[in-house]
């Protein structure tokens, strides 16, 4: 067990949930605190197009926004997790299963979780049982990745309690955060998890069954056994970690030029750089800007992230040092508002430090940060700000902080300080949010005391919204002051697919029982296929009892798709619920592939 468990403490992220994919989300996560309102650093495109306070009022539509670019998509994700509430992430978690794009999927979906993570892990693993169980398994890893690193105790205390399927993913994420923990530390975990059923065993199975005595001799096996280098990247990564313990940075070269696969060698070295940060940041600086290849500067922005966290005077000075213009000023982005994350106030107190074109952006990325914790506390530097649109972002984290803690209190605020101007209908979104909540009746009243616009829907939408994941009852006693047209639609959605979830479909279609033609269909459509989603068993056992042969048609076809890939059906089950299956989705299905007896 203990050579196993040494073993054990040598994985990194490669063996906790896939490495490509893991490097794809590092990547991405940056986007976090992109802003769009940076004068030149403007994102143009498809991006400009989108109508984000829609998005943000309604997450779900980011599943039918046309964005082809990952860039922009993720922004908008991004900018979409830093207000939706719990109940929209769960969601937008659940309509995940809608995309077709895996890896957008996969990334999304870690994305999501991570965001649950931070505020209540243990929530974070029930939303995890809406969805398939190779999913469960895959996000579980993602959840405890993020729990160990605030409170490893915790996580593990948790852990313990979980089946050994969980908790083989459970080790996996705390160990892809946490590989070098000492050996009493080790012991302790292990022991903890492992109820003797084999979990240490079942981990360390997967990885290399040699010795790392010499890494050296060990890494050429490895390249010379024949194997496709995209199925041993864990083993890659496990006996290059062991190499360059042993030796250092001048081995990375010759990993770099023995592996033949690009995206294989962006991996690797991805990962054996991070560890390598991990003991000197400025010689792995120094390493990452020489990269021959072209990685879009993906190692050099991972170790000025951490570099801005543990050292921020040295960093910029290193960055300063970089010839490319372009390179630079992207270094710089991603060092501010790494430093804001991590210390907000120095970097305010050091804001003439940094280059000019980048103060503003300095300077809200702190603000947006204190407001976090303190958002009473940033309304006096209100005043100095010039920028419009670092403004505007700034008030709106004011506004949306300042609902969670004290929704009222923030009302009153945006209802009577002059400071607030013309982002005042603006601002309402996040207080309605948090106010729906809070004290449903004023968020109801506010609502409706804001008139209508041609072609946007009234605020009460938002609070039926919020609060249907919270108290569907009293959504429902609400719904009737709700105003006719998209409003009432958007609400009667809600409240409908609030139901399904509670596992009162009944009552849900019943909701829509006044409608007619378009508008009914539309209605039953929309909640057939959540009901596919959140109980595709239950769905199957009542098809022979929906209201319509197009609607039985609509159910089998999603039940058939998502069982593609979640197989949530036998295939017996399958072939009875292709039996409903008009001849559109009939002959839809045969051109993807499917046959049915």
């Amino acid at each position: 067990m203990q050579s196993k468990i040494k073993l054990l403490a040598g994985l990194v992220v490669a063996c906790a949930f896939g490495v490509a994919a893991t490097i794809v989300v590092f990547v991405l996560l940056d986007t976090n605190n992109t802003d769009a309102n940076y004068g030149a650093q403007q994102t143009t495109g498809s991006f400009d197009e989108i109508n984000l306070d829609d998005v943000e009022q309604d997450p779900t539509q980011l599943l039918t926004t046309n964005l082809p670019s990952d860039f922009d998509y993720f922004s908008t994700l991004y900018k979409v997790l830093e207000t939706a509430s719990n109940s929209q992430l769960q969601t937008l978690l659940i309509d995940t299963q809608q995309y077709t794009d895996l890896t957008r999927r996969d990334d999304t979906q870690i994305a999501i979780i991570r965001k649950m993570s931070a505020h209540n892990p243990v929530k974070a693993l029930q939303n995890l049982k809406k969805l398939s169980k190779i999913d469960e398994l895959r996000l579980t890893k993602t959840v405890f990745a993020a729990w160990s690193r605030t409170n490893l105790n915790q996580a593990i205390k948790h852990a313990s309690s979980m089946p050994l399927d969980l908790r083989k993913s459970a080790l996996q994420g705390i160990m892809s955060v946490q590989p070098d923990l000492n050996n009493e530390k080790l012991n302790e975990l292990t022991a903890e998890l492992d109820h003797g059923d084999g979990l240490v065993d079942s981990i360390t199975d997967q990885i290399l069954d040699v010795t790392v005595d010499n890494p050296e001799l060990a890494w050429l096996e490895i390249i010379a056994d024949g194997k496709s280098e995209a199925f041993q990247v864990s083993e890659l990564l496990t006996v290059g970690r062991a190499w360059l313990n042993q030796s250092g940075f001048s081995v990375l070269e010759q990993i770099s030029d023995s592996l033949t696969t690009w995206e294989v060698r962006y991996t690797v070295i991805n990962g054996l750089l991070f560890h390598l940060a991990e003991e000197d940041l400025k010689e792995a600086f120094d390493y990452a800007i020489n990269l021959t290849e072209n990685y879009d500067h993906t190692f050099l922005t991972a170790i000025v992230e951490s570099w801005a966290q543990k050292d921020p005077e040295s960093a910029m000075q290193s960055i300063a040092s970089l010839e490319s213009e372009e390179v630079r000023r992207n270094m710089y982005h991603n060092f501010v508002q790494a430093w804001a994350r991590s210390d907000p106030n120095a970097l305010l107190a050091q804001l003439d430090q940094l280059p000019e074109n980048m103060k503003v952006m300095g300077q809200e990325a702190a603000l947006r940060k204190l407001a976090e914790t303190d958002p009473k506390g940033v309304l006096s530097y209100l005043p100095s700000i010039e920028n419009t649109g670092s403004r505007n972002n700034i008030l709106y984290s004011i506004a949306d902080n300042w609902a969670r803690i004290d929704a009222v209190e923030a009302l009153t605020w945006v209802q009577n300080d002059n400071t607030v101007g013309d982002n005042r209908k603006h601002l309402l979104h996040p207080i309605l949010m948090q106010l729906a909540r809070q004290n449903p009746e004023l968020a109801m009243d506010t609502a409706l005391a804001e008139p209508l616009q041609d072609g946007v829907y009234g605020y009460e939408a938002q609070v039926i919204n919020s609060l249907a994941w919270k108290d569907v009852e009293l959504a429902i006693n609400l719904f009737p002051r709700v105003r006719d047209g998209e409003t009432k639609r958007m609400a009667r959605d809600a409240i409908g697919i609030a139901l399904v979830y509670e596992g009162e479909v009944e009552r849900a279609f019943e909701l829509g029982s006044n409608l007619q033609g378009e508008d009914r269909k539309r209605y039953d459509n929309l909640l057939t296929n959540e009901w596919a989603r959140r109980s595709p068993t239950d769905l199957f056992e009542n098809l022979h009892d929906l209201g319509s042969t197009e609607l039985q048609s609509l159910a089998a076809f999603t039940l058939i798709q998502l069982n593609t890939w979640q197989r949530n059906l036998t295939d017996q089950q399958v072939n009875a619920a292709s039996k409903y299956l008009s001849k559109q989705h009939w002959d839809e299905l045969k051109q993807q592939g499917m046959e049915f007896d």
